[in-house]
């Protein structure tokens, strides 16, 4: 284990070709620990690749990489919808009414 500057770790989120990551992921750069800054959508995108980085400060710096992948889980986040079709109709043979009801139900 090194000791020192040497022992001290930088996290950060590459930047390069990452600018979607980086509006919707941060990273604390003591911990390492990545949050989530922007909802996200299991619609839009039901995975990320985020390319990370930890560097120490020792003279010279060393730093390695690494690809972190998220899944993103999907949530029932619609309400259902429910149509209701009526009709009432009367038999002239019969000399009676009858209901029908249709209905359909969609998420």
């Amino acid at each position: 284990m090194d000791e020192g500057t040497n022992s001290d770790i930088v996290y950060s989120i590459i930047k390069r070709d990452q600018s979607q990551i980086l509006q919707i992921f941060g990273i604390d750069p003591n911990t390492g620990v990545i949050i989530v800054k922007a909802n996200i959508d299991f619609e839009e995108n039901s995975a990320f690749e985020i390319r990370a980085q930890a560097s120490d400060k020792g003279q010279p710096p060393m730093s390695t990489h690494c690809k972190v992948l998220v899944e993103v889980l999907d949530i029932n986040d619609n309400e259902p919808e429910i149509t209701v079709t009526s009709l009432l109709q009367y038999s002239e043979r019969r000399r009676q009414y009858w209901h029908c009801c249709r209905s359909c139900v969609s998420n």
